[in-house]
């Protein structure tokens, strides 16, 4: 299957369930994650992401577990977008950096032909081939 839509809280209990095996490879290379001291850094990927579906650039996501949730923080260039994802209750957010308040995601979709994740339709998305893959096997 190339390519699977799935609704945002769909996404999310199909991320929660996997993130042990998938995240064991990558746990090794945690590195900095900004955030309370609370936060703790599960790993960093340095990958590309798009924007608005302009051309992939690099990119750089951090992992991090803060109060009960997983936050994945991309920084694109100058750019930073956070997305949040937990499961009490169950929900996936993303960060209004104008405002600094969470918005419940519209969408996330899996297009495992290009090994990306994208949210809020192509708004942004992200390569990450080893997560991908693994869901694959």
């Amino acid at each position: 299957m190339p390519h699977l839509r799935l609704h945002a809280q769909t996404y999310c209990l199909f991320v929660a369930a996997l993130a042990p095996v998938l995240l064991a490879p990558v746990l090794a290379t945690a590195g900095h994650a900004a955030g309370p001291p609370s936060a703790v850094a599960l790993y960093q990927l340095e990958t590309t992401c798009s924007l608005r579906g302009a051309r992939p650039v690099d990119c750089v996501v951090d992992v991090r577990e803060d109060k009960g949730a997983t936050v994945y923080r991309h920084t694109i260039g100058t750019l930073v977008e956070t997305i949040r994802i937990s499961d009490g209750p169950l929900r996936m957010d993303r960060l209004n950096t104008a405002t600094g308040k969470w918005r419940s995601l519209r969408s996330a979709e899996v297009q495992f032909s290009s090994n990306t994740v994208c949210f809020d339709e192509r708004d942004l998305c992200v390569l990450n081939p080893n997560y991908l893959n693994s869901v694959r096997e």
